[in-house]
């Protein structure tokens, strides 16, 4: 394959390289990586650095920065060098794909005050660079109301956007004839789900893996670390899927998973006979639903409702991925797959009934200079025949007994965004091993840390507002079980000054505020006031320090250390004021 080099705007072609041609440059070691998730891929090679005993030049085009063009059957690509590594006799280059340099710059923490398409958030954050346009929109005509609160890359938050429109996004290039790019064309595809909506990539069911029979070269890894077999979920401001009912059967007609009128929680009654909560009360009227809830920011009962369904469906079933080796199986490339691509899967090795799955292309990798290396990475979406063998379920027990890790998650009392001075929030730990909720274990010890600084070891805490010395914090803990770390969870907590009511401090006196004849008695009492309420009427949240200045403008020393343990409130007398003086009150936070 013959690969183009540019200079670093793309502009200029500095020569090639190609294999096949004596003069030019070669590569070896050469790996081409396409990853489904973010559309993007990676290619790395190597070099040497010199040819008939004389360093070769060519490589001198190869600089970290420069771009390679070239053309990968009918879809064209541009890399832009990224790294290298040199020893003495050949030199290794990683690159990346060119829209990964939108993880170069940052978009701020964003709220959203209306709710908006995607094609106006992209617009909001300037992801349409230059030439990057959206091309295929198949969510055109939705629109979210979304937050952020924190700063990303500007590729994070495209993925984000498309993530939360329920979509997939692939990246395809235009070029001249010259070879260099024209533009970056950002398809977005409803999310696949399964059934009737593919995402990026094609139906490719008419390819049938058959694992154990005809492919041997496969590794195959199950996990149902993160199964569950019921879904409750809300949307935005608490909404809830009242008033709908959702179903859908499997290939036989049985009904596979289902939401009823009334209810709120989503079920997958196949999977829940196979991957029982607790098979003790297996053909019991017992609970046997593994649960989950989550918070979405849906503002539709049917977008909640196709959110809980979707959600349901991935993880109702232990996720199987195979990697296929494509070294001894070429033919395989005859099928002209891609990411995305949906096809089946028959695996004769779980015992006397086979299982079906219908799986996706996750990742490719192939050598562009030899056909004979290459890997397929597939992952199954849902199970199509709900049948399992006693073999599986050994190896589910072995799973969850043996190989499940400890996931930990933060919860909070309150809000993650602080915006008044009384603002707290009590942070606990969630931990749990498989569908085991572990919330006593003696040898189980914490670290909590705030911007990589370690700041507590208790199972909670306590966060008020003046803690957070940054608009936005890091907050992570750390798990242990007998010293050894087992887990971590983090959350961000934001602190906004903008739009937060200023406090006002207001002296009342019980007996005015001028005094003659030398007659002075009067009380005067601090009042806080924040959005015209009265805050702190039972002085438990601030305290309060009164001073005193002549009508000279000296401090008057002695009066102020005398009454430095002032409270909210204070008596004034004739012992108090020889000639006129000016009385003041600040107040500051507990601690």
């Amino acid at each position: 394959m013959q690969i183009k080099v540019f200079d670093n705007m793309q502009t200029n072609v500095l020569g090639i390289m190609n294999n096949n041609i004596p003069d030019a440059l070669h590569y070896y070691d050469d790996n081409f990586y396409e990853y489904l998730m973010g559309g993007s891929y990676t290619f790395s090679f190597s070099v040497y650095k010199y040819k008939d005993g004389k360093i070769n030049t060519d490589i001198d085009m190869l600089r970290v920065g420069n771009h390679l063009s070239f053309k990968n059957g009918d879809d064209g690509r541009m890399m832009k060098i990224f790294s290298l590594t040199e020893n003495i006799t050949s030199i290794s280059f990683m690159c990346m794909d060119i829209t990964l340099e939108l993880i170069s710059e940052d978009t701020p923490k964003y709220i959203a005050n209306t709710s908006n398409s995607l094609a106006t958030y992209f617009q909001i954050f300037d992801l349409q660079l230059g030439n990057i346009m959206i091309g295929i929109n198949e969510v055109n005509g939705y629109t979210r109301k979304l937050a952020w609160d924190s700063s990303q890359t500007k590729l994070e938050r495209l993925l984000s956007i498309v993530s939360q429109f329920d979509a997939e996004c692939e990246f395809k290039y235009e070029f001249y004839s010259t070879g260099s790019l024209k533009n970056i064309i950002v398809n977005i595809y409803k999310k696949n789900n399964g059934k009737d909506i593919q995402g990026v990539g094609q139906d490719r069911t008419d390819v049938v893996l058959k694992v154990g029979k005809d492919i041997e070269n496969i590794t195959r890894k199950v996990d149902m670390s993160n199964l569950f077999t019921a879904i409750r979920a809300t949307g935005k401001d608490g909404l809830k899927v009242n008033g709908i009912s959702l179903s859908e059967k499997n290939e036989d007609g049985v009904e596979e998973f289902y939401l009823r009128y009334g209810e709120q929680t989503a079920f997958a009654p196949l999977a829940r006979n196979l991957f029982p909560a607790n098979i003790a009360n297996a053909g019991t009227n017992g609970d046997t639903w593994v649960r989950r809830d989550f918070e979405t920011e849906y503002t539709t009962v049917a977008e909640l409702g196709a959110y809980m369904m979707q959600t349901l469906k991935k993880y109702a079933y232990p996720l199987v991925e195979y990697t296929v080796d494509l070294s001894s199986n070429s033919y395989w490339k005859s099928y002209n797959l891609h990411v995305g691509d949906t096809i089946k899967i028959i695996d004769m090795k779980f015992g006397t009934e086979p299982l079906l799955l219908k799986v996706r292309v996750k990742e490719i990798s192939y050598s562009l200079s030899n056909d004979n290396i290459g890997t397929l990475v597939l992952s199954n979406f849902v199970e199509l025949k709900s049948k399992v063998s006693s073999d599986m379920y050994i190896l589910m027990d072995k799973l969850i007994n043996d190989k499940t890790p400890y996931l930990s998650t933060i919860s909070s009392t309150g809000s993650t965004i602080f915006k008044d001075l009384t603002d707290k929030n009590v942070l606990s730990v969630s931990l749990s091993k498989g569908n085991e909720s572990i919330t006593q274990d003696a040898t189980i010890t914490y670290k909590w840390y705030k911007n990589d600084i370690l700041i507590n070891t208790d199972s909670t805490l306590l966060v008020n507002y003046n803690d957070l010395d940054k608009d936005t914090n890091l907050i992570i803990v750390d798990v242990f079980k007998e010293d050894i770390k087992i887990s971590s969870a983090q959350i961000s907590l934001s602190k906004i000054a903008d739009g937060i009511s200023p406090i006002n401090l207001f002296i009342k006196s019980s007996n005015g505020y001028q005094f003659k004849n030398n007659i002075i008695n009067t009380t005067f009492t601090a009042i806080l006031y924040q959005n015209n309420k009265e805050i702190d009427s039972d002085s438990t949240k601030f305290s309060y320090v009164w001073s005193k200045t002549n009508a000279d403008g000296t401090v008057d020393t002695a009066w102020n250390l005398a009454h430095q343990s002032s409270q909210k409130s204070i008596t004034i007398s004739n012992s108090d004021v020889s000639q006129r003086a000016t009385f003041n009150c600040t107040a500051e936070p507990l601690s």
